[in-house]
């Protein structure tokens, strides 16, 4: 690719890069052997844009999570090389939107969509091409979500990588047998909530590399029967670390039956220091914590 972009009078360079499985190369005296990968650095006016030609489900300037690993040795034709940091400028996003109505039968039926962009859509798109047919991965993720059942499945841009990957689904919830007189509870986050916190340690010596920012977030709104009452439910939350370098956001309401929850949740840097990890981790204890409740609601036939 390098040699092809050159030949067109495009000025690009190798950049030489350490795999993460490889560990971190010596920064002050780096040596050939500490690299084990080659990406390309292609030259704007004064951007550099990395690209790697390794896998033609990566969109422009996009690199995968292996060849982000610290900094990488960009080789000029005429000058010393120097370091440059290994980054994604596109943020890794997946947006998770439902509409729904419960029924009496105790089964929310709606229909999710979900949007992904950056990082997020490429390890989905690998993910669903591991399969011989959407169909199939279909039914492997419906084996898998309890439940749920997924009746229809349609993806748009699976191999389209400079769009957003877009899935789009008839669901149906089963949320306990057919509503009776009194309370009964359920979660509304019901697709991919955070249970376990993915800062776990009780001591960090490294930095936290992520690859690249990234957003998540979730808007649902479910039409409840007449005669529902919603009794107890999580509070409003907004969560920042200092320095605005991550935000969670999480609201609530109830009116005319209808009940809409959002959440958000945003972390603002690609890469965290040892003395920000406990932050992170402290910020998903207490979202685990949020996202444990479930609501409470009652039922009075009218």
């Amino acid at each position: 690719m390098i040699a092809a972009l050159n030949a067109a009078n495009i000025e690009a360079y190798p950049i030489l890069v350490s795999s993460r499985d490889n560990g971190l190369p010596h920064h002050l005296h780096p040596v050939i052997s500490d690299f084990n990968y080659v990406i390309a650095a292609l030259k704007i006016g004064d951007e550099i844009i990395q690209l790697d030609a390794s896998d033609n489900i990566l969109p422009f300037g996009q690199l995968p999570l292996r060849a982000i690993n610290g900094e990488g040795r960009i080789i000029y034709n005429k000058k010393s090389s120097e370091w440059i940091p290994l980054e994604n400028k596109i943020i890794s996003s997946t947006m998770y939107r439902f509409d729904g109505k419960l029924g009496l039968d105790g089964h929310i039926v709606g229909t999710l969509h979900i949007i992904q962009n950056g990082l997020d859509a490429y390890n989905k798109r690998r993910e669903i091409l591991q399969y011989g047919s959407i169909e199939e991965y279909q039914e492997k993720l419906d084996d898998r979500l309890t439940n749920i059942d997924l009746n229809s499945f349609a993806v748009s841009f699976l191999e389209e990588t400079e769009n957003s990957l877009s899935i789009e689904s008839a669901v149906s919830v089963q949320i306990g047998e057919e509503l009776k007189e009194g309370n009964f509870y359920f979660n509304p986050i019901f697709i991919e909530r955070t249970t376990r916190n993915p800062f776990n340690l009780d001591e960090r010596t490294y930095a936290v590399d992520l690859g690249a920012k990234s957003n998540e977030s979730y808007e649902i709104n479910i039409e409840m029967p007449p005669g529902v009452t919603l009794i107890s439910a999580p509070k409003n939350s907004n969560l920042t670390l200092p320095e605005n370098s991550a935000r969670y956001k999480y609201t609530l309401k109830y009116e005319d039956n209808i009940l809409s929850v959002t959440q958000f949740t945003s972390l603002k840097k690609s890469i965290y220091s040892t003395d920000e990890y406990f932050g992170l981790k402290e910020l998903f204890s207490r979202i685990i914590q949020q996202l444990k409740i479930d609501y409470t609601f009652n039922y009075q036939s009218k």
